[in-house]
């Protein structure tokens, strides 16, 4: 249910784009941005004839990936970003293509917000950005750190909770990161009993 409050959250920020938030100087420069990408494939003849349990030798799939975000000014040098995204990689059962219909439950399930984050501009003179919360990270091939949404089969995402800086030295852009990729539980150390602790 709180996922649902706050995509109609989203989406009542995005109406009041006509304006009116701005007159009230809540919001200022609020813009909404997205995307809808669909990756179809299909296979043939991967299956020897005859192989035991398989009547048909062709496969396809076709998967969705839904991308909603707002960004606003908040103050003066202080802007901040929302993104949510539905995709398969959120909830497991989402309903593709040439499904059944899907649930209001499997709805919810499948959002997730990629995107929270609050970033300040010229921090003390000496740092050209601050941004602080879940956010992307790098650019797609990048060797070291990339949290971003990727092109691949599965369309999927990832994002990171953390902090991150930049300053910008003529040509030179030096990026500093540092965060948590996914918290297990609401105890803030490593579970390795289950070995599905904090990352």
């Amino acid at each position: 249910m709180k996922k649902l409050i706050a995509m109609l959250s989203i989406l009542f920020m995005a109406g009041s784009q006509s304006g009116w938030a701005e007159m009230l100087g809540l919001l200022n420069n609020l813009k909404a941005d997205g995307s809808l990408e669909v990756s179809g494939q299909q296979g043939q003849n991967e299956f020897d004839v005859g192989t035991a349990g398989v009547a048909n030798d062709h496969r396809g799939t076709t998967t969705t990936r839904l991308r909603v975000g707002l960004s606003a000014d908040l103050a003066e040098g202080v802007k901040g970003r929302v993104e949510a995204v539905r995709n398969s990689q959120n909830g497991g059962g989402i309903v593709q293509f040439g499904d059944g219909p899907s649930t209001i439950t499997t709805e919810q399930n499948s959002i997730a917000f990629q995107n929270a984050y609050v970033e300040l501009n010229s921090f003390l003179k000496f740092i050209d950005t601050i941004r602080l919360g879940r956010q992307y990270l790098g650019r797609p091939g990048d060797l070291l750190v990339a949290f971003l949404p990727f092109n691949d089969d599965s369309m999927t995402v990832s994002a990171l909770d953390g902090l991150s800086l930049s300053k910008k030295w003529g040509r030179i852009n030096v990026w500093a990161a540092g965060g948590k990729a996914r918290e297990d539980d609401a105890v803030a150390a490593p579970d390795f009993a289950s070995a599905t602790g904090d990352i």
